[in-house]
């Protein structure tokens, strides 16, 4: 049997059959399992094999990250020939058995017997071994080729990543620029006027908000050297997030403290107002809106509410609840819509929580609202505290409330106390 699997081996094809018989006496057969380690690129050898059935894998950088599979023995080839031919006979690359096979097994001792009977069997090795490394250059050729493509391509990634990199950076840069407009547009000032108190909370979900609130002076017959005693108070939310929002809070801003200057009448104010807003209503984006005209010396509060959520209003004689309730639709969907006009009476002590639904509507993580109850409760509690002690009482149950949830909508409220 073994005299017919060398005589199959090229290696072996044109030695004469005495040779043959000889070597059939000296290798030893084996036999191996799948997976099963035959020789260890790096150790040192001291014999090669004959692949007689299956096929063994011959790898570089065995069972590392840079592991690579160099090549496929089958029936009739050898391996490890190079340990036996290099003169430190260190092994060149790991073989692995592909599935079980079976090999013919030739020592060192046994393969210099063989050259020195069969000198020209070095000539049938050096062409086998020329081919072989004709094999791995290309193979090596053909890994740097893949290698330098993966390279550009992570390199063309790399700029793409950097590119947007500073667009975004550029973009961040914008809607901070953004947000610090708005906050300015905003303001923090409040109206000063003697035995009032004002005190505003203002808190974007995003980079920028929908919300705004407003105080605006209103010009009276007054010298000009007296202090404005009329102002209008604005609580706004605009349809949408983000820039768009944003965008469109500037405008209903600008528009509605132009229309209260030509204005009679919170009402009119309003109307108009509307009309101008429609015409600017590109995308259908609309405001919802509380618009309440407060004359301080009488504590007068003339009010239209377009579609806003209603500012809840505390009487401190009756020590009673009341609500800024909606007289009208929100501005800019119909451009003819009707408006009513409504007045309240602020009398000493009594005070208005002006909000936008990013307050009733707050979620915290077990999916529940705020709601107007918590609101009410809260103002109720410190109703005999100043106007900054109620937000700040208010803000900090919203914390509470919200936890860990990142914020749904754009928070803002204030609050107008009569001392």
């Amino acid at each position: 049997m073994n005299e017919h699997l060398i005589s199959q081996a090229p290696l072996f094809a044109s030695l004469p059959r005495g040779e043959i018989q000889r070597l059939a006496g000296t290798l030893r057969p084996v036999n191996v399992s799948p997976n099963t380690i035959l020789l260890r690129e790096g150790e040192v050898g001291d014999r090669f094999y004959i692949i007689c059935e299956g096929q063994i894998e011959i790898v570089k950088a065995l069972g590392t990250a840079d592991e690579r599979l160099v090549g496929v023995r089958g029936p009739g080839e050898y391996i490890g020939e190079m340990s036996l031919l290099d003169r430190d006979g260190l092994r060149a690359a790991s073989a692995r058995a592909r599935a079980s096979a079976q090999l013919l097994e030739m020592t060192r001792a046994d393969f210099d017997a063989l050259l020195n009977r069969q000198p020209t069997l070095a000539y049938e090795m050096v062409r086998v071994l020329s081919t072989r490394l004709k094999q791995a250059h290309n193979s090596a050729i053909h890994d740097l080729q893949e290698k330098n493509r993966q390279l550009a391509q992570a390199y063309d990634e790399l700029k793409a990543a950097q590119v947007q990199i500073v667009k975004k950076e550029k973009l961040e840069h914008e809607l901070f620029l953004a947000h610090e407009v708005q906050a300015s547009l905003i303001g923090q000032d409040t109206p000063p006027l003697p035995g009032w108190e004002f005190a505003t909370r203002w808190q974007p979900a995003r980079e920028v908000s929908g919300d705004f609130y407003d105080f605006i002076p209103i010009h009276t017959t007054y010298p000009a050297s007296h202090p404005v005693s009329v102002w209008g108070l604005v609580i706004a939310d605009v349809s949408d997030k983000g820039m768009p929002a944003a965008l469109f809070m500037a405008l209903s801003r600008s528009i509605v403290r132009a229309s209260v200057v030509s204005a009679a009448s919170p009402v009119d104010c309003i109307a108009k107002a509307n009309h101008l807003i429609c015409a600017d209503s590109t995308r259908s984006m609309f405001v919802t809106l509380c618009y309440a005209l407060l004359d301080a010396p009488t504590g007068t509060l003339t009010f239209v509410n377009a579609g806003h959520n209603p500012p809840l209003l505390y009487h401190a004689e009756n020590d009673q609840m009341d609500w800024l309730k909606r007289t009208g639709m929100a501005l800019g969907v119909e451009p003819d819509a009707s408006f009513e006009q409504r007045t309240a009476q602020l009398g000493r002590g009594d005070f208005a929580v002006f909000y936008t639904d990013g307050v009733t509507d707050a979620i915290n993580l077990n999916s529940e609202e705020f709601g107007v109850k918590r609101l009410q409760q809260i103002a109720y509690d410190h109703r005999r505290a100043p106007a900054e002690k109620i937000v700040t009482a208010l803000d900090q149950a919203l914390t509470n409330f919200i936890g860990s949830c990142a914020p749904m909508d754009d928070i803002t409220f204030f609050v107008v106390k009569r001392h």
